[in-house]
């Protein structure tokens, strides 16, 4: 189980990357406000940029109900 959390871990931080990539990316390229939004959804708060993917936020959440799920089950 541990090899499965530290690939999870691994998986996860690689996402943050390119999601942090992505947000800066939106900066340069006006054209990325083009995707669809259950792609990429980008926000300003106070001058800030914030972009996120609402279908990596599912994914992750049904990785998270999955785990927890084969806790309880164990």
């Amino acid at each position: 189980m541990r090899d499965v959390l530290i690939s999870l871990g691994t998986f996860l931080l690689i996402l943050g990357v390119v999601l942090l990539v992505l947000g800066l990316v939106s900066r340069v390229l006006p054209k990325i406000e083009e995707l669809p939004p259950i792609l990429y959804v980008q926000k300003n708060f106070d001058g800030v940029t914030v972009g996120t993917s609402p279908i990596a936020i599912i994914a992750l959440i049904i990785i998270y109900i999955v785990l927890w799920m084969a806790k309880i089950v164990r």
